[in-house]
C-alpha cells in the first residue's frame, strides 16, 4: 500500500516538474544571444509624388532574391537588435512610366524589434536609406519637360524612420506569422512620415533637389513572407490623388480614394504652403554606451529644422528597461534652418541589469541610444 502511495507521489512530482518547465518555456520568448533571421520574398514600395500621383506596387517577388534581415535576441522577452549590416542592400528597378528608376534599400544604423511567438506578432524599428537613380537624364528631361542635364543620377534619401508592425494597415495590411517557429506566412507594414534629406551620390545636388521637390513627405514599405504565390497584388500603377479642399494651399498628402482615416499613417490630410517648419533630423548621442548601475549619464539630443519657419517641437522619450528612467517629454524650440542640441539625463536604478534602449520621437522621426548596464566592481 505504501509503495502505491510512494509511486503516486513520485509521478506527481515528475508531472509537476514537467509543468514548471513548460511554464518557464512559455515565459521566455527568446534566449539572449540567439540569432533571429527574417526572409521576405515579397516587398512593396509606396511613394507619394506631386507630379504623377502616388506610385504603389511590388518591387520584389519570386524568383528574385528575397530581402533578408538578421538580428540577435537581447533578452528573454522577444526583444532583438538588428546591426547596420543586418540587411544586405536590396536593389530593384521599377518602371512607373515614363522612365525606369533604379532603387536600393539599406539600413543607416542599428535597428531593433520584438517578436511574440505566442501570437506571431512582430514590431521593427528601422532607420533606412532609399536610393533612386536614372541612367539617362537627357531622356528624363524630355519626359518631365525640365532641363535636368545629361548623364546618370543617383540620389539618397535618408534617414527614413520606419516603424513596422504585423498589426499596421498602411501601406498594405500586416499579418501575424502563421508559423512562429519558422517565421513564415506573415507581413509587416511600415511608413515614414517626414521627408528626409536628399543627397546626390552620382550627378548634381541641384538635380536631386528637384527630384526631392517631386516627392511627398509620406511613403511606406510592406514586407511579406508567403509560402503561396501572391497573385492579387497589382503591377506598377498610379494611385490618382483625390481632390482636397483649400486648393490654394500646397497639398502635402491626402488619402487615396475610398481609404478610411485610421489606415493613414498620419491620421488625416495635412496641408501646408510655402513657409513652414520641416523637422528632418533627430539623433541621440552616443548611439551606444555603458551606464553604471545606480548612477546617471547624459545623452545629447540633436534636432534639425530644414524648413523656413521656426518650430516648437515636443520630444517624447521612452526606455525599454523599467529600472532605467528618463524624462517623458521635452519641448524644444528649433529656429528655421538650424540644428539645436539638448542634454537629457538617464538614471539606472540599483537593481537594473542587461541593457536599456532609450528612444526619442517626434513628428514621425525616431532616434535611439542603447545603454549597456554595468555593475560597479566589488571592493576586495
Amino acid at each position: 500500500m505504501k509503495s502505491h502511495h510512494l509511486r503516486g507521489r513520485i509521478v506527481g512530482l515528475v508531472l509537476a516538474s514537467f509543468a514548471s518547465l513548460a511554464i518557464a518555456g512559455q515565459a521566455n520568448a527568446s534566449t539572449v544571444g540567439e540569432p533571429i533571421s527574417l526572409e521576405f520574398n515579397y516587398v512593396a514600395l509606396y511613394l507619394g509624388t506631386h507630379i504623377a500621383g502616388d506610385i504603389d506596387s511590388l518591387v520584389t517577388k519570386p524568383p528574385a532574391d528575397p530581402l533578408q534581415l538578421n538580428g540577435t535576441y537581447t533578452d528573454d522577452q522577444g526583444n532583438f537588435s538588428v546591426p547596420e549590416d543586418g540587411l544586405d542592400p536590396v536593389t530593384f528597378t521599377f518602371d512607373p512610366g515614363p522612365f525606369p528608376i533604379d532603387a536600393e534599400l539599406a539600413l543607416t544604423e542599428e535597428g531593433s524589434g520584438k517578436f511574440d511567438p505566442s501570437t506571431g506578432d512582430m514590431t521593427l524599428d528601422l532607420s533606412m536609406a532609399l536610393k533612386l537613380g536614372v541612367d539617362d537624364l537627357e531622356e528624363v528631361s524630355k519626359d518631365v519637360g525640365v532641363d535636368l542635364g545629361t548623364g546618370s543620377l543617383s540620389c539618397r534619401l535618408a534617414p527614413l524612420s520606419m516603424e513596422f508592425s504585423t498589426v499596421a494597415e498602411w501601406p498594405h495590411p500586416g499579418k501575424a506569422f502563421a508559423d512562429p517557429g519558422s517565421l513564415t506566412d506573415g507581413a509587416l507594414a511600415g511608413a515614414w512620415r517626414t521627408k528626409p534629406a536628399i543627397v546626390a551620390e552620382v550627378g548634381g545636388q541641384d538635380v536631386c533637389n528637384v527630384l526631392g521637390g517631386f516627392l511627398k513627405p509620406i511613403g511606406g514599405i510592406w514586407l511579406a513572407n508567403s509560402s503561396t504565390e501572391i497573385t492579387d497584388f497589382p503591377d506598377w500603377h498610379i494611385v490618382d490623388p483625390p481632390e482636397c479642399p483649400d486648393a490654394g494651399s500646397l497639398l502635402l498628402y491626402c488619402l487615396p480614394p475610398g481609404w478610411e482615416e485610421p489606415q493613414h499613417p498620419c491620421g488625416g490630410c495635412p496641408k501646408g504652403g510655402d513657409g513652414q517648419a520641416e523637422i528632418t533630423g533627430l539623433k541621440l548621442n552616443p548611439p551606444r554606451a555603458n551606464l553604471k548601475v545606480g548612477s546617471s549619464r547624459v545623452l545629447t539630443l540633436s534636432l534639425r529644422n530644414t524648413g523656413d519657419e521656426p518650430a516648437d517641437q515636443l520630444i517624447r522619450f521612452g526606455s525599454s528597461n523599467r529600472r532605467v528612467s528618463i524624462r517623458r517629454t521635452l519641448k524644444v524650440p528649433v529656429p528655421a534652418g538650424t540644428t539645436v542640441t539638448r542634454k537629457v539625463k538617464v538614471t539606472a536604478g540599483s537593481r537594473a541589469g542587461g541593457q536599456a534602449v532609450i528612444t526619442a520621437s517626434t513628428s514621425g522621426l525616431k532616434a535611439k541610444s542603447t545603454l549597456l548596464l554595468k555593475r560597479p566592481a566589488k571592493r576586495r
